[in-house]
């Protein structure tokens, strides 16, 4: 009441200011006396009567509004205590507590809890009526799968929708639930308003109870005067449910769930009626005299808890329980009116019958039929659930995501502070936000538990399938599938239709980072492309840091993700401790309008904003190790402390056995386990018994870890068990106390990879995961045994494991590629070559195929500057000379190359009139006809190919993942081999010019271009991984896969692929895409492609790929990266055709774009840097060649680089700081040039290039200090100056430095430079340029040409260190070296 108004109704408003500095309020003015307004100065008798019986007056009235209101509270509680005695006792008990309470705070949580208890009973209610009507479909329980196993009070409304909106309600027992969901209580929960607030939406309001902190008395009030109504006017319309009776069994006879439960006549004769089988803890629900079980979503009878702990509180009676969650292990429920208990459990039995129920099988099984690999579906909607507020960090990535169109965004965070949660938040709603639409999101989880799902491989299928399936790819059939993973996802990605938009969310980036260091770089790193986002979650690991920085990511947090705020945490523990949550808010204090409470800020205090070690508080809470909640409780002090006393609590009561190795299993396994696959390691472990108690006691074991597990299905799609956090595992593998059983879990997985085969249950398992666990406990020897194993492999491929992953494997051993790839040659035995001919299927004679039938008639206008292309000036001058002819130079029998003018001769050149003679005459006249198809099925019988190529073709597809692997390694021989094979059984079936027959020869012709003409290292000494002590050194007995004729014709086999593919497909399609990605694309002979396209002869490589780069930014347009890859490969190699100028061209108009898309540390902009130094360096440009080199020495994540790249930017660097006089650090990078040279015991080398520039380099700084004389050029800059000084240097055999000084006098082009042009080229590939090698060697003298061969492995079948030299040449190392250096200066050019 306002005391200013009644003073004035009265009017004595001249005491006004007296009542208010006395502060005279309603309540005090109530209770004034004569001699109290004495005291306020009213002096007049008069005034002081007038004011006394005003004030009577005004009593009487508040007395009798007080009377009314009295009747008024009492007639509606007499209501409310009506429908409690209507009520089914799972809804009459929190109702009770909402009438007595007197708080208005804790009367709202009362509230809450009654609705949500209704809603749940009538969702179940409405579920077990649908089911016994059998008008349950998949339809319908799709709407529940994804909500049913972790629901909040929106997802048992929209459950509660579900059912009410079903088509089919006829003869239902509960018709009334679904018109009531849809009136009153929809009006209740949503609110008519579109705008929901606390106000006007129930879920408003229990999201403000739960998560906007603390509520003040004011406030609480005002919201219980805006509700209490509404609540109470919705509960009374179920005037119905008073038909309704809820009964249990007790002692064996059903009874009424009430206050007293009670058994009566009419209950057991409607059993006996309907012949109900009575069944332990089942709930039934009674209605015009028909039954319905609801079990195992209510149920009745003695309670059961994970946690040992027991509150003297407890007691042994039976009680109503409500179905709540499922948890990791079992189903939780909410006990009913009753102390002690936080929520109770049910085990096996009730699980089985809820996954029934719900037809959780039919929904994997769904996803399994439409793709390979699993989605995330269920585990993302079970983190998305758990998210506790954070909305302005959820509203933040938002925003960050809408700013753009594509690109990259960077989350990241420390272990625990919630990442995947919320990157499930994220991945739930966007699906949901872009369903049915032109976006599309697709969500993926990277753990390092999930073995089958935790590689690049299984990623891009994932990805792949659903842009299939959902119709984003304009054009599939030229997609090449039979490639490497990215590549495969490159051509998706291409094809995206451009009127649609593609998010890829990941989440677990450092998980696969650990496996697959490349990855991160590789796609959300590399790709982009129009309607591309990708969306990267992961911890704040350096070199991911490093990576998204360069790659101009967006990142919304740049200190990581914040941690939890105090509001989070208290809403989180109170949406998870059930019934205990009264006992936490009767501890909030209240300090004037701010609320706190001192269990909740201790948990804040020591949590520092991790909700993971929340969830673990909560999980001491549901387990009773928290009971009073007062805020005097003992916490870790921080997550690390944590998950020490989670360890530390392994040993508590009957368990103790058993728990311990549990969790050293579950942190051992590299993916989820099954119930059955932990049982069966325990049995051979024997901590458990081989029975149903031994999984009885495993699944207890479970549900007392509870808190620090997680469910994730395993790569058979069945339900597995693994830890719940990556960091937890990697505290468990670390922690001393629990080093003695991390290793014997390790130790019994190792022993059962022995032989996978002899555990059936954990056979899968084993294939996928033994070598892993072998590597990991440092049995590399068996670990390579495994590699090596076929079968093993095949099972591995079979299993979901990638080429890549095999790969990552070996390079986890200390054995060298030569040694695996003689180690998997030796299991293929190739045969030894038959002279000139060679194998069938080597793909010379598909090669005689494709000239016979598609070039021997094709008129070719032959390319003078190709015809001699890298033959030096010296050699023609040589040549002219003494007047031999090209017989005596290069004569069959010693010819080591194929000249780019003998294609007209091939045919005869492959295969003899003598060796024709070796074949039946049946052969011969296929081959004289020219019926090679008949030809090749011939030969094949004739050299008794027929048993193998049966073999190959049942292993086909087996073949083809291991030449994927092959090409990966760089094996190069095993991986012809097996080509060849592969060859020989598509020449044999299909027709020669057939897709799959052409793009195998294309493969052969890529492992013929890697082999560099090394032999291969099959000495099994004491440093080979597989040396066995009792046998001692021995030697794999098995031929050559390759020898340097293959390499001689590979290209011509590469040129022919390239040409039929054109022929049949023009040239945008996915196998030229493929085929221009193989390293047989800079095979220097490439030439007379003679392909016509749009009325141009394509001579050359580059031409071709000008076209392709045509085509591709016509389609793609010129930023692209599609379209800067192949303006990379064709600047490349216009390079190596000497085209320097034209591919600077190129490069000057990509590399800035490579870097801005890319980023500097991707290695295609290291490359195109790389390329912008060789290309400046050429040209003489030795001032941007050294910007160049100095940016990818310093600059460039060395990640991403090898240090055979290293060594040569340093050669080409040091050259240039000679030129700049800077000889320190000329001699410091000559150090580190040298390092492998200088070692006198190791036969390493980096290359004989680098090798040649070091030693010249430091002979001449040596000299430089003993005196000697530069010569430079004056202003004038004359031609006998520079004469002078190129002679200078060419006679110090560094031909390069010329270059510098032509360029500087402005001479670009002469024979001169085109030489050193070649012989940088030669010199850095000896094998491929042999003849232009060889004659360079000859003019050295024979002592010092031997010691560079046998020095660097050429025409040996090994290198050789300098003591090894030394001991052959019988003289001192440093002589070899004087040697070698000799040998280098000898090099000379015209």
């Amino acid at each position: 009441m306002d005391i200013d108004a009644w003073l004035k109704s009265l009017n004595l408003e001249e005491y006004i200011n007296s009542f208010k500095n006395e502060a005279i309020d309603i309540d005090i003015l109530s209770e004034l006396t004569e001699n109290d307004l004495k005291e306020l100065g009213v002096k007049k008798i008069g005034h002081r009567k007038l004011l006394l019986k005003a004030i009577s007056n005004l009593n009487h009235k508040i007395s009798q509004k007080s009377e009314r209101v009295t009747e008024i509270v009492s007639s509606e509680n007499e209501n409310l205590n009506n429908l409690i005695k209507s009520f089914p006792f799972v809804i009459s008990s929190p109702l009770k507590e909402y009438i007595s309470e007197n708080n208005a705070g804790m009367k709202l949580w009362h509230a809450c809890d009654t609705i949500e208890l209704l809603i749940r009973f009538f969702v179940i209610l409405g579920l077990i009526d649908f089911k016994e009507k059998k008008i349950i479909n998949d339809l319908l329980l799709k709407q529940f799968w994804g909500k049913i196993e972790m629901p909040t009070l929106g997802a048992w409304m929209a459950m509660a929708k579900s059912l009410a909106n079903h088509k089919t309600k006829s003869d239902l027992l509960f018709p009334e639930i679904h018109a009531y969901v849809n009136g009153s209580l929809s009006d209740l929960m949503y609110g008519n308003e579109k705008l929901q607030t606390p106000d006007t939406s129930f879920l408003s309001l229990r999201n403000r109870l739960a998560h906007g902190g603390g509520l003040n008395n004011k406030e609480a009030n005002r919201l219980l005067n805006c509700w209490e109504k509404k609540i109470e006017s919705c509960l009374t319309e179920i005037d119905w449910i008073n038909e309704i009776k809820v009964v249990g069994i007790k002692s064996g006879l059903p009874v009424e769930l009430k206050d007293n439960p009670s058994s009566t006549n009419s209950i057991n004769e409607a059993f006996k009626e309907n012949k109900i089988k009575i069944s332990t803890n089942a709930v039934y629900i009674l209605r015009k005299n028909r039954i319905l079980n609801l079990w195992p979503l209510l149920l009745f009878g003695h309670p059961k808890i994970s946690s040992k702990i027991q509150n003297e509180n407890q007691n042994n009676e039976d009680i109503l329980q409500i179905y709540v969650r499922k948890s990791v292990v079992r189903l939780q429920f909410t006990p009913i009116d009753v102390e002690g208990f936080s929520q109770t459990e049910l085990g096996e039995d009730a699980l089985k019958e809820f996954q029934n129920l719900f037809r959780l099988d039919a929904k994997k099984n769904d996803k399994d039929k439409k793709f390979l690999i699993q989605d995330f579906t269920k585990e993302i909607y079970r983190d998305a659930s758990e998210v506790i507020g954070r909305q302005d960090d959820q509203i933040k990535i938002k925003q960050c995501l809408k700013s753009v169109n594509e690109g990259l965004i960077w989350l990241t965070g420390a272990a625990g502070i919630g990442k995947s949660f919320l990157a499930a938040k994220l991945m739930y709603d966007l699906e949901d936000e872009f369903k049915n639409s032109n976006t599309l999101v697709l969500s993926y989880r990277f753990k390092v538990g999930d073995n089958t799902r935790c590689n690049r491989e299984a990623f891009v299928n994932f990805i792949i399938e659903r842009l299939k399936v959902n119709n984003f790819i304009t054009d599939t059939k030229t997609i090449n599938e039979k490639v490497i993973a990215i590549d495969r996802l490159k051509f998706y990605l291409e094809k995206l239709n451009i009127n649609k938009k593609l998010i890829i969310i990941i989440d677990g980036l450092d998980e696969i980072d650990t496996r697959d260091k490349d990855f991160a770089n590789d796609f959300p790193g590399t790709l982009k492309y129009s309607g591309l986002i990708w969306i990267c979650f992961g911890r704040p690991k350096p070199s991911l840091q490093e990576l998204f920085k360069l790659k101009k990511a967006l990142i919304p947090f740049p200190n990581g993700l914040p941690p939890m705020s105090s509001k989070d945490i208290r809403g989180m523990i109170l949406e998870k401790i059930g019934p205990l949550k009264k006992k936490l808010l009767s501890n909030d204090k209240q300090n004037e309008d701010n609320v706190f409470n001192p269990f909740v800020d201790l948990v804040v205090k020591q949590a520092k904003g991790f909700p993971l070690y929340v969830k673990y508080v909560i999980g001491d809470i549901l387990s009773n190790h928290y009971r009073v909640l007062d805020g005097n409780e003992i916490l870790p002090k921080s997550l690390h402390a944590y998950h020490e006393k989670l360890i530390d609590g392994l040993g508590i009561g009957d368990l103790k056995f058993i728990l311990t190795p549990l969790v050293a299993t579950l942190a051992v396994s590299y993916e989820p386990l099954s119930l059955k696959e932990i049982h069966c390691m325990l049995v051979f472990r024997k901590i458990v018994s081989n029975d149903d108690n031994g999984i009885k006691l495993i699944e207890n074991g479970l549900s007392a870890i509870a808190s620090m597990i997680r469910q994730a299905p395993d790569p058979e799609g069945e339900e597995g068990y693994t830890l719940f956090h990556y960091s937890l595992r990697e505290h468990i593998l670390n922690s001393f106390e629990m080093t003695t059983n991390v290793k014997l879990a390790k130790d019994a997985f190792c022993e059962l990879s022995m032989k996978p085969d002899d555990t059936p249950q954990l056979t899968n398992y084993l294939f996928r995961s033994g070598i892993d666990h072998f590597i990991d406990s440092r049995k590399f020897k068996i670990a390579g045994n495994a590699l090596l194993n076929l079968y093993w492999l095949h099972s591995l491929f079979n299993l979901g494991k990638t080429p890549s992953d095999i790969n990552g494997y070996w390079l986890k051993l200390p054995i060298t590629s030569q040694q695996i790839d003689a180690s998997y040659l030796n299991l293929f035995k190739p045969e030894a070559l038959i002279n000139n001919l060679g194998h069938f299927g080597d793909g010379k004679d598909w090669s005689s195929y494709v000239y016979e039938t598609y070039e021997k008639h094709e008129v070719s206008k032959t390319n003078e500057d190709l015809n001699d292309f890298w033959m030096l000036q010296i050699q023609k001058k040589e040549i002219n000379e003494k007047k031999l002819s090209d017989d005596s130079v290069q004569s069959k029998e010693n010819n080591t190359d194929v000249a780019i003018d003998d294609i007209d001769d091939l045919f005869d050149q492959l295969i003899s009139d003598d060796e024709k003679k070796t074949f039946t005459s049946k052969a011969t006249k296929s081959l004289e006809n020219n019926d090679f198809k008949t030809y090749f099925k011939e030969i094949a019988e004739e050299f008794e190919y027929i048993d193998e190529i049966k073999e190959t073709e049942a292993k086909l597809t087996f073949y083809y993942q291991l030449t994927d692997f092959f090409l990966i390694a760089k094996l190069c021989h095993v991986g012809a081999e097996i080509s060849q094979k592969i060859c020989r059984l598509l020449l044999n079936k299909l027709k020669p010019n057939d897709d799959e027959v052409i793009m195998a020869h294309a493969r052969l012709s890529a492992f013929y271009s890697l082999y560099n003409g090394q032999n291969l290292d099959v000495e099994i000494n004491e440093e080979h991984l597989f040396y066995n002590q009792k046998i001692g050194t021995y030697y794999y007995k098995n031929s050559q896969a390759i020898d340097p004729t293959h390499l001689n014709f590979s290209h011509i086999i590469f040129r022919h692929c390239l040409k039929l593919i054109y022929q049949k497909y023009g040239l945008n399609n996915s196998f030229l895409q493929k085929l221009i990605s193989y390293p047989s694309m800079l095979l220097p002979n490439l030439g007379n492609l003679n392909i016509i396209c749009n009325k141009l002869n394509l001579k050359n490589i580059s031409d071709l790929l000008l076209e392709i780069s045509k085509i591709k930014v016509e389609e793609k347009g010129q930023n692209h990266p599609s379209s800067l890859e192949v303006n990379l490969s064709l600047a490349n190699r216009l390079y190596f055709e000497m085209k320097q100028k034209e591919a600077n061209l190129i490069l000057e108009n990509i590399y800035n774009k490579m870097l801005s898309l890319f980023g500097i540390n991707d290695m295609r902009t290291i490359k195109a840097l790389e390329l912008k130094g060789h290309v400046n360096f050429e040209l003489g440009d030795f001032s941007k060649a050294k910007v160049n080199f100095e940016k990818l020495l310093n600059e460039t994540n060395k990640n991403f680089t090898t240090s055979f790249q290293l060594n040569e930017w340093r050669s080409r660097l040091a050259i240039i700081e000679l030129i700049n006089k800077n000889y320190d650090i000329v001699e410091e990078l000559c150090m580190q040039g040298l390092t492998l040279f200088n070692n006198e015991k190791s036969s390493s080398f980096f290359s004989l290039y680098d090798d040649r520039v070091f030693v010249l380099l430091k002979n001449i700084i040596d000299e430089i200090k003993d005196g000697l004389f530069i010569p430079e050029l004056s202003e004038d800059k004359t031609e006998k100056e520079l004469q002078n000084i190129t002679d200078f240097y060419s006679n110090k055999g560094l031909h390069e430095i010329c270059l510098f000084y032509f360029h500087k006098n402005k001479n670009t082009s002469n024979d001169k430079i085109k030489d050193i042009y070649k012989f940088i080229r030669i010199m850095r590939s000896p094998h491929t340029f042999n003849d232009q090698f060889n004659f360079l060697l000859s003019k050295m003298n024979a002592r010092h040409e031997r010691c560079i061969r046998m020095r660097y492995c050429l025409g040996m079948n090994s290198s050789h260190s300098l003591k090894e030299l030394a001991v052959q040449f019988g003289v001192d190392k440093n002589n070899i070296k004087e040697y070698i250096l000799e040998g280098f200066k000898n090099i000379k050019l015209i």
